[in-house]
């Protein structure tokens, strides 16, 4: 019985971890932010001293200078077009992983079926490595001005892997008590 309560503890850990991963990853990927560049140019004149600050933001999905956005213009991109693909295949695999685990928790019959959570396992580490090879592509290319968006990617790759081991740790101690 303790093996039974130590796997339901690594499940229901593992849970909030693809949660917090899931929605870190949907905000990283959503936000204009993956790159920030941001600089102050003084004007200055006889009449008048200014101070005119530019800025540079850059998601995956829209660009925005100095608050005016816009589309990302895919032409001559294609790296671009690969960052995009892998970074949807992850949000559809921590979807998946997320679900599976909910599942697995809330539907008693389902509860008995430790492939489930395994199958939640493997959707972790697809997550995973999809979101590093989408930071390893942008970063590849883009070499400075990396934003935060860029990090909460990275760290919901982090969250993930860890929710994973927890899964394989459960599927391995509910394994013995058989």
């Amino acid at each position: 019985m303790a093996d039974h309560e130590k796997v339901q503890s690594f499940v229901k850990i593992s849970l909030i971890f693809q949660i917090c991963g899931f929605l870190i990853l949907v905000i990283g990927l959503s936000t204009p932010y993956w790159r920030a560049i941001h600089f102050e140019y003084v004007a200055e004149s006889r009449n008048e001293v200014g101070l005119l600050i530019q800025g540079f933001d850059e998601g995956l999905w829209r660009r925005c200078i100095n608050s005016i956005c816009a589309d990302i213009d895919l032409a001559g991109r294609d790296w671009m077009q690969a960052v995009r693909f892998f970074a949807c295949l992850g949000v559809l695999s921590s979807f998946i992983a997320t679900v599976s685990l909910i599942l697995f928790m809330l539907i008693e019959k389902l509860s008995a079926n430790k492939y489930l959570y395994l199958t939640s396992a493997i959707a972790s580490f697809i997550v995973t490595g999809c979101t590093f090879l989408s930071i390893m592509i942008y970063g590849a290319i883009i070499k400075e001005g990396l934003a935060w968006s860029f990090v909460m990617v990275t760290v919901s790759g982090v969250v993930h892997v860890i929710s994973g081991l927890l899964l394989l740790i459960a599927f391995i101690t509910g394994r013995k008590e058989v």
